[in-house]
């Protein structure tokens, strides 16, 4: 009967925890404004290193200044999205320039209206692997079968308590 307290307890802990989990990684930012993205390459490298979240959220061009990590997209339609330093600011224009941190040239010049942000000075290390990983069909496979399992172990493990009394 003990151990199948324990046995709950550890399985409500677990579900507990990945609903914490995602809700404090994904959910709560969100609602803050603020988009997770993935560091996939070492051009921000030592301040983002590869497999990192960060997280950006919208800025008026006004607030941009040399210095400043943004995120954008190389293309209008679409196109790569990425994270560098700004190195230099025209204001009237709207034109901007980047460079990583860790490349020894600046990109081109972008337009304003690629930008998707202003980056935070706060990264979680390898939390970018893991959720790249979970977003392809195999992640999301292993994450609900892993729910599953454990719902369904609570389940049987309540049906053994009630027999037993």
């Amino acid at each position: 009967m003990n151990i199948i307290k324990v046995a709950q307890g550890i399985i409500t802990v677990l579900l507990s925890g990945i609903v914490l989990v995602l809700l404090g990684v994904f959910f709560i930012p969100q609602c803050m404004g603020f988009q997770p993205y993935n560091i996939q390459t070492a051009s921000m490298t030592p301040k983002y290193p590869v497999g990192s979240m960060i997280y950006v959220k919208k800025a008026a061009l006004e607030d941009l200044e040399v210095g400043d990590v943004i995120t954008y997209r190389t293309s209008s339609e679409g196109g790569w999205v990425v994270t560098h330093r700004l190195t230099q600011v025209d204001k009237q224009t709207g034109t901007l320039v980047t460079k990583g941190d860790a490349n020894n040239t600046e990109d081109g010049s972008i337009s304003y209206s690629a930008v998707i942000g202003k980056a935070t000075n706060f990264a979680i290390p390898f939390l970018g692997t893991l959720v790249t990983q979970y977003q392809n069909s195999y992640g999301k496979v292993i994450t609900v079968t892993c729910i599953v399992v454990l719902l369904a172990l609570s389940f049987i493990i309540d049906l053994f308590a009630k027999k037993k009394e």
